[in-house]
């Protein structure tokens, strides 16, 4: 709790930064109880693209935030579902 009070904010902004300097294609969040603090970095909301998966896109990156692989239920399934979904909007 003490390493979140102190560091999470400074980290998501220095994060944030990074991203607006190198402009990624493409990055993958994971753990969705972070997802507020995902967002701020993107800068904007995301929208849930399958059930738990989330995607937004600022200034030409695409964000995803999605579940931990060890989380109960996860399967290549559910992921193969959401890649296809986005996929379009991905220009690699």
């Amino acid at each position: 709790k003490d390493y979140l009070k102190t560091y999470k904010e400074m980290r998501a902004l220095k994060l944030r930064e990074l991203i607006g300097k190198h402009k990624p294609r493409l990055i993958i969040f994971f753990s969705l109880g972070y997802r507020k603090d995902w967002e701020f970095v993107m800068g904007a909301e995301a929208k849930e693209v399958t059930p738990q998966f989330f995607s937004g896109e600022t200034n030409g990156t695409v964000f995803c935030i999605m579940p931990q692989s060890s989380m109960p239920g996860m399967s290549y399934d559910r992921l193969f579902d959401f890649a296809k979904k986005i996929k379009k909007r991905i220009h690699l």
